[in-house]
């Protein structure tokens, strides 16, 4: 039995119909959004980016409801766009907002030449992760 069968199959009522189907969780996301307009609150319509992948059960979902590593990213960068594009003072995102512990440190990593400390808190972003 598959993941997302297994979770439907806890999810059902007495008669056997399942009582959180896809077409239920796109009703609660629309109510959610509007809700979010009229209250001119940014939102992220999740439910949509997800369901871009026509095998979103099987790559999003590890057992139906928990996202995979996939479904993750998919979040991430949804949430990210959010914020890069919100005309938030001050920003959020994450290029724009001041490094915290600046100043160097004895508890700071030694470096490479064994002597001095490196502070990585001005190390760039790994730039194996693609945020933009």
């Amino acid at each position: 039995m598959n993941g997302f069968k297994e979770i439907t199959y806890l999810l059902v009522d007495l008669l056997g119909k399942p009582l959180r189907t896809n077409e239920c969780c796109r009703i609660y996301s629309e109510a959610g959004l509007e809700l979010c307009r009229e209250l001119n609150i940014k939102a992220v319509d999740l439910w949509s980016a997800l369901q871009k992948r026509s095998d979103w059960r099987d790559v999003c979902f590890l057992d139906g409801i928990h996202l995979s590593a996939e479904g993750s990213k998919i979040v991430a960068k949804e949430i990210l766009k959010l914020i890069k594009e919100a005309e938030w003072e001050p920003s959020l995102h994450f290029k724009s907002m001041p490094v915290e512990f600046d100043e160097d440190s004895p508890y700071d990593p030694l470096s490479s030449d064994g002597n001095t400390t490196s502070n990585i808190s001005r190390e760039p972003f790994p730039q194996t992760i693609q945020w933009d």
